[in-house]
């Protein structure tokens, strides 16, 4: 029999009827540690920077980690050291190719949620790569609400936060 002050804080136990339906059995398992939980890391890619500073500065505020890059190539660097879980990557970024760069981010890592911001200028072609490659489109100008609600769903939705927690 357990008694009270044995039990240390943060025990997993398992309460069961004992043997002869009496009374009850408390058993104490081993002492589980929290294990604290990242926060999500989004990357947000885009020429403008009044934008960039923008949306960066709203996600700060939801208390994920934000890298930000203005060029492809800052991205790929980015991208390459800091594993983020989210990429939130312009349609059209200078000479580079914000669709194709998201789909390279995606062969890399395939639980990388990317989300393709643009103003329009999407082909038909164009449209159905992001559908089957499961790019959430995000139109330009877009809410702030809209954002973040794309962000949230990818991590209520239980998907692995593993590229997040490195």
């Amino acid at each position: 029999m357990v008694t009270r002050g044995e039990i240390q804080p943060g025990t997993q136990v398992t309460v069961s009827v004992s043997d002869d339906g009496t009374g009850l059995q408390i058993n104490a398992g081993q002492r589980s540690v929290p294990v604290a939980s990242q926060p999500p890391r989004v990357l947000i890619v885009d020429d403008n920077r009044d934008l960039l500073l923008f949306v960066a500065g709203q996600l700060e505020l939801e208390g994920w980690e934000i890298l930000t890059a203005e060029t492809a190539e800052q991205a790929r660097e980015l991208f390459a050291q800091r594993k983020p879980g989210t990429v939130l990557l312009d349609y059209l970024l200078g000479e580079d190719d914000g669709l194709r760069l998201g789909l390279q981010f995606q062969a890399q890592a395939p639980d990388t949620q990317v989300i393709i911001m643009t103003g329009g200028g999407l082909t038909q072609d164009e449209l159905l790569l992001c559908a089957d490659g499961s790019l959430p489109v995000l139109y330009k100008p877009f809410l702030t609400d809209e954002v973040l609600n794309l962000v949230r769903a990818r991590y209520r939705r239980g998907l692995t936060l593993g590229a997040v927690s490195a």
